[in-house]
């Protein structure tokens, strides 16, 4: 049996389309060509997008609904619609935008009840100021303006948190506009369905944060990753739904199709699943996910950013802009904040918009298990107490890209110092064609396990840095990735490094390998624990569930 469907027929650039989908319960895009059933419904955001494909449906008995628009034309236009009713009755409804509306157009013959209902919830307190000469819109909050462009956001999710005005002189289809966007229904119980965009990559960073801030959620969610790394494999195996996405350039695609078919894709599933928050990490508010947002009917979820500092000072900053389109900005706290040397060290030079920003205590993933005694983590990892003396080695992908040999180096003072090295590799490599004395693990989380070690050799992204820094005592020799685009581990590590809490071996800064290799095995073979670095148990994770679940509710 076929299943009705609701279409809305969607004019490039006419909000009104995203406001009408908000009174209906399911609503579908109308394809260039119309492919209606009998028992469908289908609704024109504007009469002249009507009378533009009436001829389309004169065969089709389905339901057609048309917002008559008030324009300069619209006494002319009253005897076309007529005619085109006439044609098409019973099956053609009118309505009205506002009240005001449905007053004009039956003052010309057009019997239009308006759209929406009356308000009966306190307004918003922002309010967006419509300017189509300059084609934006002007948020205000609190007197602070951000310019928004005109077509940039679905409308009924703007109106969810802003009084839409019209100044005095525009066309009264602009007021028309406003005062349905005062008369949407309440959004109701949004659900606990939360959508994780995870953006491209190998490693496990943002995905790492994304797991933390889920784990760390008070309430049962149901969680969905869309995500463009293959680490999303690990949220499948801990039972998450994933939708695993591939971007234009591993594809070979032309990135403006690519970026098309994404945002259809995306518009598709939010307009089925409705899920109560977007919640997307990495360096900027992808293209795809505003546009998809701003389709009529994907106007349910609420944006949040999570976007953690540190960027080098030469990365480029007018991502930063993209807070203007979110709900909530969520910045990971940094154990090295002080040593920010970019643009996220500073106050965002861009207008806020319908964001709110918060920064939290740094975010670590807890693991599900306790931390294992030496004792039992050694057991389990299968080193045996005759191991003696080992450093887990944990350098990420380009750790050592400019310092040709250097793990050769290290394992030849490995064994001059008779240190066992153990290699972590990510859990989604292949294993690496190491020498047959090196050991291999694959684990994810490691931090349960970190207490079979004397001491660890690791890059310095956020992750690896907080979780060392708080969940072990043991030495640690930071060897920071340059090759970072944005994450600037180097400062991070000198940070470290000048607080007593770790050493640095950073190649930017002109350090001797060896001697810096052979002051830290040292230290292992000495076994004595480092003192001073800050306190265990960050707490950020679950600050910013909090914040998440009070977005939701509609606490922003």
């Amino acid at each position: 049996m076929m299943t009705a469907v609701t279409w809305i027929d969607t004019p490039e650039g006419d909000p009104a389309a995203g406001l009408i989908a908000a009174l209906l319960p399911e609503v579908r895009p109308m394809p260039p060509l119309a492919a209606t059933a009998p028992e469908d419904t289908v609704w024109f955001p504007s009469h002249h997008a009507f009378a533009a494909r009436a001829a389309e449906f004169a065969a089709t008995p389905c339901a057609l609904h048309v917002a008559v628009r008030r324009g300069r034309s619209l006494a002319a236009d009253a005897q076309v619609l007529r005619a085109l009713a006439d044609r098409l009755a019973p099956r053609v409804t009118f309505h009205a935008l506002s009240p005001a509306a449905a007053t004009a157009l039956q003052a010309l013959g057009i019997d239009a009840a308006p759209l929406g209902t009356a308000p009966t919830a306190p307004p918003p307190s922002d309010r967006a100021v419509i300017e189509p000469d300059r084609d934006r819109l002007l948020h205000i909050r609190h007197g602070v303006e951000t310019p928004l462009p005109l077509t940039a956001l679905n409308w009924a999710r703007l109106a969810r948190g802003a009084v839409l005005t019209a100044p005095g002189d525009l066309e009264p289809d602009w007021h028309d506009l406003a005062a349905l966007a005062s008369r949407l229904p309440s959004p109701g119980d949004p659900g606990r369905h939360l959508l994780f965009i995870t953006p491209n990559g190998v490693g496990l960073g943002h995905l790492t944060r994304q797991l933390a801030v889920l784990h760390a959620m008070t309430e049962p969610v149901r969680a969905t990753f869309w995500s463009f790394s293959r680490a999303a494999l690990i949220a499948q195996a801990a039972g998450h739904d994933v939708l695993l996405r591939h971007t234009a350039e591993h594809l070979g695609a032309d990135p403006s199709a690519w970026q098309m078919r994404e945002t259809e894709a995306l518009a598709t599933y939010l307009r089925r699943f409705r899920p109560a928050a977007i919640v997307t990490d990495g360096s900027q508010v992808e293209p795809f996910l505003r546009d998809a947002m701003a389709q009529p009917g994907c106007h349910h979820a609420r944006l949040i950013w999570i976007r953690r500092g540190m960027w080098r000072a030469d990365a480029d900053a007018r991502g930063l802009s993209d807070v203007r389109f979110c709900d909530r900005v969520l910045i990971p706290g940094d154990l090295a904040a002080r040593a920010d040397p970019g643009a996220t060290a500073r106050a965002n030079p861009f207008p806020p918009g319908l964001s709110k920003t918060r920064t939290s205590a740094p975010v670590v993933l807890s693991p599900a298990t306790s931390p294992l005694s030496r004792r039992d983590a050694r057991r389990a990892l299968g080193l045996g107490f005759g191991t003696g003396t080992t450093c887990l080695v944990s350098l990420g992908g380009e750790a050592f890209s400019r310092t040709a040999g250097v793990e050769d180096r290290l394992r030849q003072l490995a064994r001059k110092a008779r240190v066992t090295l153990v290699w972590a590799r990510s859990p989604l490599a292949a294993p690496s064609d190491h020498a047959d004395d090196t050991r291999q693990i694959a684990l994810y989380p490691i931090s349960p396990y970190l207490a079979a070690f004397d001491g660890v050799i690791s890059a310095c992204g956020y992750n690896s840095f907080h979780e060392l820094m708080t969940m072990t005592n043991r030495p640690v020799l930071f060897v920071p990735t340059i090759n970072e685009r944005l994450d600037d581990q180097g400062a991070r590590a000198r940070h470290a490094a000048s607080e007593g809490w770790a050493l640095c071996f950073d190649p930017e800064q002109g350090h001797d390998e060896s001697a810096v290799l052979r002051s830290f095995l040292g230290s292992l073979r000495r076994a004595e624990p480092v003192a001073g670095r800050p306190p265990g148990n960050p707490t950020g994770a679950a600050e910013m569930a909090a914040t998440i679940q009070d977005c939701i509710r509609g606490n922003i």
